[in-house]
């Protein structure tokens, strides 16, 4: 560390995004809160299978119910652009997926497949967090980044809409970039921050699958 980056974090440590508190060198979130994160994720983890309407995707998993200071965490995340998230995060998604795959209830997954912003929306926000988050997970998971999708469409929010309107406001949003290579029973994984409804993540998952007999995962952050 050079003499101008003592300085400047003498004179501006990191803080804590949760507690404010001064946190180590470069570190988003302290140790104590990190602890307590963490505990609190292991405490409401659940592979969601009450998603019927999910008709596209073989099973979803998510890190953990978007509340309290995972929302927090990921509010920063996705609209403050604190990529730095993305490493504890990638960390901690890794470890379930690893689970489901090394106990057989996953087919290990060919490539991992970032849902993608439109040109627009990627502009208004800097980066696509699904796809940083997914270079992240590649060398935890051994799994290759595969940019097999692009959004053609510029869809509104989703936040406010129902289930209904979400399905809509989706219709044709996505083309496929390339056909996924892979024999029947391959599979691949798709991944985003939040699942609110699933059908963000249905409507990728169909089209990934048009014309192919490849399995389909997904995996996010929160729902």
């Amino acid at each position: 560390m050079g003499w101008f980056d003592i300085l400047i974090n003498l004179v501006y440590p990191s803080r804590c995004l949760l507690c404010s508190r001064v946190s180590g060198k470069g570190e988003v979130v302290c140790f104590s809160c990190k602890e307590s994160f963490i505990l609190g994720l292991k405490n409401s983890q659940d592979s969601i299978k009450a998603f019927n309407e999910l008709i596209y995707l073989e099973e979803l998993y998510a890190l953990g119910l978007y509340q309290g200071d995972f929302r927090r965490l990921l509010h920063a995340y996705k609209y403050q652009g604190i990529r730095d998230l993305s490493d504890i995060f990638a960390n901690l998604l890794a470890e379930g997926i690893n689970s489901n795959i090394n106990k057989g209830e996953w087919v290990k997954p060919q490539g991992l497949v970032p849902v993608p912003l439109h040109p627009r929306r990627l502009k208004e926000r800097g980066f696509n967090q699904s796809e940083l988050l997914a270079e992240k997970l590649s060398p935890f998971l051994e799994i290759p980044v595969c940019k097999a999708l692009k959004r053609v469409k510029y869809t509104q929010t989703q936040t406010r809409l129902s289930r209904g309107e979400r399905i809509i406001n989706l219709e044709d949003a996505f083309k496929r970039k390339i056909t996924l290579p892979g024999v029947r029973g391959a599979s691949y994984l798709l991944i985003d921050d939040i699942c609110t409804s699933g059908a963000t993540l249905n409507e990728a998952a169909r089209v990934l699958k048009e014309g192919s007999s490849v399995i389909i995962y997904a995996a996010v952050l929160a729902h």
